[in-house]
């Protein structure tokens, strides 16, 4: 199953693009990934697991700059990215085989914790 779209290809896109060392993604699930870039502006959505803690990193910007030191991740929770994806418009961006693969992923998650 292919996580990332657009833009993003791999962990090292992801890497380039915020500017980040190796260390921020070491040994981490990558869950979703997506890039939009068009007409010098862009958006950027990275959901992945690492220690065990679900993260997410938004990042956006105009022609001026690109992603660099937009990578604050937060801490998320399956619960919220289920209700995301059923009552929501966080994932519109992403094709429907990664929001299916999400929700499975979540609803997956969500029996186990």
């Amino acid at each position: 199953m292919n996580v990332f779209e657009e833009q993003f290809n791999e962990a090292e896109d992801i890497r380039r693009e915020f500017q980040i060392g190796e260390d921020e993604l070491k040994d981490a699930v990558i869950y979703a990934a997506v890039y939009r870039y068009e007409c010098y502006e862009g958006s950027a959505f990275v959901l992945f697991e690492k220690d065990g803690k679900l993260f997410s990193v938004h990042g956006s910007h105009c022609s001026c700059y690109g992603l660099e030191g937009q990578w604050t991740p937060e801490e998320e929770t399956w619960a919220a990215i289920l209700h995301w994806l059923d009552k929501g418009t966080m994932f519109n961006e992403f094709s429907q085989e990664v929001r299916d693969h999400l929700r499975c992923v979540a609803v997956e998650r969500i029996k186990v914790d």
